[in-house]
């Protein structure tokens, strides 16, 4: 049936020859900063952005929205998803979330000005009471580095192979890792969704940061 049937929102980044270009279905959101300024986002499809299209709500009321968590729009759905694909742009600093605010934002564009992801990752937990996870890449000299919180995920797509680079920080992941649990098992697992780690108002949450062997091809 359609509620065992696993569904996700999704942003995907592909890096190539210098250049950048996305895709994303559901309400996950990528942001392009450069310079420390924001030059581009995915916009979600929720049900709160199509208000806020249409001017029936504004945007600083959003965070606190009662449809603020419904999409209209995943991958897992009963129908094909809509993508959205944007144009390709270089050399980015690029940042995946679950959910942001404006205050949010507002930290994150101070932070990518020390170009810190350590500190991006903290700027968000100090921002809102609001829980989210959250997955970062920092293209500049030499090797990228990647950083996440919570179970936003990073792959790396080489010959042909899709490999994840990073650890969900999630309940049935760490059941999974100490042997007790399968992978499928925790697919359709009911605290599947339970996260251990996530940026949120209050301690800084430990952030999991190390560089990305890339090449080009």
């Amino acid at each position: 049936s359609l509620l065992e049937t696993p569904r996700t929102t999704c942003v995907a980044c592909i890096v190539q020859d210098g250049l950048a270009h996305w895709a994303h279905v559901g309400d996950s959101r990528l942001y392009l900063i450069r310079n420390g300024r924001i030059e581009g986002q995915t916009k979600d499809h929720s049900r709160v952005q199509i208000l806020v299209d249409a001017g029936r709500v504004r945007e600083e009321a959003v965070p606190s929205h009662p449809d603020r968590n419904k999409i209209f729009n995943c991958l897992g759905q009963m129908g094909p998803p809509k993508v959205d694909l944007s144009r390709r742009i270089g050399k980015p600093f690029i940042v995946h979330c679950r959910e942001a605010e404006a205050d949010v934002v507002t930290q994150l564009r101070r932070a990518t000005g020390q170009g810190s992801l350590n500190g991006v990752m903290h700027s968000f937990a100090a921002s809102s009471p609001m829980a989210t996870t959250a997955a970062a890449v920092l293209f500049g000299h030499g090797a990228p580095t990647v950083a996440h919180v919570g179970d936003s995920r990073i792959y790396l797509w080489r010959d042909g192979v899709l490999k994840q680079i990073t650890q969900d920080h999630s309940w049935v992941s760490e059941q999974v890792r100490a042997g007790v649990m399968t992978e499928r098992d925790a697919r359709r697992h009911p605290w599947r969704n339970v996260v251990t780690r996530a940026l949120a108002g209050g301690d800084d949450p430990e952030v999991d940061v190390t560089d990305l062997d890339v090449k080009a091809g």
